[in-house]
């Protein structure tokens, strides 16, 4: 009876996250270690390439892109770099932040092999969602 119990349970966990999957759109998404491989995600990477390559103000153009991933990278890349003193925020820069936080707009997140979702980017901010984050603005501050 344990096993059947077990084996229903696993089940409805993959069923769920394979919804989670159908609504997750990659070419928006946040991750620093995703799927198998645990790579970073596409919009991950161009930022990163571009805080190495110190084009900020690339990064600021970024604040008003149509993909949401980039927006949320570059608003908390942006941030870190104010806090760092390697960049000043315009004003305009600061208003762009503040919509972002407030946006009701999804992005997809993922994290490992199996944990998938799709979330508004102002619950991003949230301190248990920013953590990834933390993570990897550490690593490249």
């Amino acid at each position: 009876m344990k096993s059947t119990s077990l084996v229903i349970f696993l089940l409805i966990g993959l069923m769920g996250n394979g919804i989670a999957q159908e609504k997750i759109d990659q070419k928006e998404m946040i991750g620093f270690a995703c799927f198998f491989g645990g790579m970073p995600t596409d919009p991950v990477l161009k930022v990163t390439k571009k805080l190495y390559e110190k084009k900020y103000k690339t990064i600021a153009k970024m604040l008003q892109s149509k993909n949401n991933a980039e927006r949320y990278m570059a608003a908390v890349t942006l941030e870190k770099l104010e806090e760092s003193n390697k960049y000043t925020l315009s004003e305009k820069d600061k208003t762009e932040i503040e919509k972002i936080k407030q946006s009701s707009e999804v992005v997809s997140v993922c994290s490992g092999c199996s944990y998938f979702d799709v979330i508004e980017l102002k619950k991003m901010f949230s301190t248990e969602m920013k953590l990834g984050t933390e993570r990897w603005l550490d690593k490249h501050f």
